[in-house]
């Protein structure tokens, strides 16, 4: 990944280049605007997090706050596209870990509106990897047939 970096930057700077890969990890290391080709045909097309927003894949965040009560976690559980939300245990003293799966980053602004209400530390958004993409992608194509 890093070689492929280093190639692109130093001898094609401001060309466009294209890189094929099979590999989901290198593509979501390089991070580059991407081509899904499927049986020789452009399906997508943007960024890993464009495409995953587009085809709505689930999205992973931590939430870390000052003193987590349960109906905090009520409140996101009845939250809509809330997949899961539960308390991590942690050993770090800044706060305890929510981690909540949302169906897709569409509902992140009604899930941030709820926590925002409470002592936050930090959000980490965690980001959308190729594979889930693809993942989301084979099982819309399954449940055409």
């Amino acid at each position: 990944v890093e070689a492929t970096r280093h190639v692109i930057d130093q001898l094609f700077a401001g060309r466009t280049v294209i890189v094929a890969t099979r590999q989901a990890e290198a593509a979501d290391a390089l991070d580059y605007p991407l081509l899904i080709l499927q049986h020789g045909t452009i399906v997508e097309r943007g960024f890993i997090s464009e495409v995953a927003l587009k085809l709505a894949c689930p999205q992973v965040v931590d939430v870390w706050m000052e003193g987590v009560r349960y109906d905090v976690l009520r409140q996101l559980k009845a939250q809509a596209g809330v997949m899961e939300a539960r308390l991590l245990p942690s050993n770090d003293f800044m706060g305890q870990r929510l981690r909540l799966t949302v169906r897709s980053g569409r509902y992140l602004p009604l899930v941030y509106d709820v926590v925002s209400r409470h002592p936050l530390i930090r959000i980490d958004e965690h980001p959308v990897l190729l594979r889930s993409v693809l993942t989301r992608m084979s099982k819309q194509a399954y449940s055409r047939k």
